[in-house]
């Protein structure tokens, strides 16, 4: 599979035109590094140029394992026409192709060709593409294995959660309660990274799926830092250090609401 980029701040940049025979020398050859640009305003076109030298066609599936990406789009030349498929967070989850947590698609190679397809990415997240290009089966098999993996982990914070739940309701002591939703906070931080949350939680809450990881990142911190107090008993011990601890939990709740109205770039930052 060789890849070729174009980053354009041209937001009127059409498939039609980026898919034109002249236009192919703007693109540039990845090499073989990560197509990573950080926080972008631009909007990424990527060619792929993939070989079937099989003398049957071939069926593959691509993903990009970054999940999200808000708008992701597939372009391919078909008799003439130009085939459009969608995906990405900003779309209801069941609009997927496959029901995965991050996006994929079905790619069809002909006999003995080779096969081009483009993408078109804009996010307001970072502007992350890592491509991999699997055999179905292999799809399937990764699927599993990922499942099992997040199973085991998820499981082991639900453990972590049911444990202290039940020491705070015999114990009735408040630090069970702030460590309780400290381990919530981060737990639903990295469900929402991996893109699980919107497959299995809310996956037709598409506006919510766009604001929640910077809510859930600052709600980690203030639960965090709130069970240190009391774990530190630091108003009595060390009363100016506690101060700037409550200070720092007052930016944290407030910035809570406000990742709720700020552009996402600037609520994760």
């Amino acid at each position: 599979m060789r890849i070729a980029y174009l980053l354009s701040r041209d937001p009127a940049l059409t498939a039609q035109s980026a898919l034109r025979p002249g236009f192919e020398g703007q693109f540039r050859s990845a090499d073989g590094r990560p197509l990573s640009f950080g926080f972008s305003e631009s909007i990424l076109w990527v060619r792929l140029e993939i070989a079937n030298p099989a003398p049957a066609a071939r069926e593959a599936i691509l993903v990009a394992g970054y999940p999200m990406l808000d708008d992701i789009r597939l372009y391919e030349r078909r008799a003439n026409q130009i085939m459009e498929r969608q995906s990405g967070d900003r779309r209801p989850f069941a609009e997927r192709e496959f029901a995965y947590r991050n996006v994929a698609f079905r790619l069809t190679m002909p006999p003995q060709s080779t096969q081009s397809f483009y993408l078109r990415v804009e996010s307001s997240s970072a502007l992350n593409l890592p491509l991999q290009l699997y055999a179905p089966e292999d799809f399937a098999a990764l699927e599993r294995s990922e499942t099992l993996l997040f199973a085991m982990y998820y499981a082991a914070l639900a453990v972590m959660l049911l444990y202290n739940a039940l020491l705070f309701a015999s114990a009735r002591e408040s630090g069970f309660l702030y460590y309780i939703l400290y381990v919530a906070a981060v737990a639903l931080f990295l469900f929402t990274l991996n893109g699980l949350a919107f497959q299995y939680l809310w996956p037709g809450a598409v506006w919510w799926s766009n604001v929640c990881l910077p809510v859930f990142i600052h709600a980690s911190y203030v639960f965090g830092i709130q069970f240190t107090r009391h774990y530190l008993e630091s108003a009595s011990g060390t009363p100016r250090l506690d101060a700037v601890l409550r200070l720092i939990i007052l930016f944290g709740a407030v910035n809570c609401v406000l990742c709720l109205f700020l552009p996402y770039s600037i609520a994760i930052w």
